[in-house]
């Protein structure tokens, strides 16, 4: 029983490892200036006719 819950936190703890690191990949994509200038004049265009 102790080594299945030991098994179980490890693929655990890895699995939260692998989905942190991919999301903070996507914030720092979707932050980049470029991308950031792109929907800012998207968004003025829609807003200010």
């Amino acid at each position: 029983m102790r080594k299945a819950f030991i098994i179980t936190f490890i693929l655990l703890n890895t699995a939260y490892t692998q989905v942190t690191s991919s999301l903070q990949a996507w914030e720092n994509i979707l932050q980049t200036p470029e991308l950031v200038d792109y929907f800012r004049g998207i968004l003025i265009t829609l807003v200010l006719p």
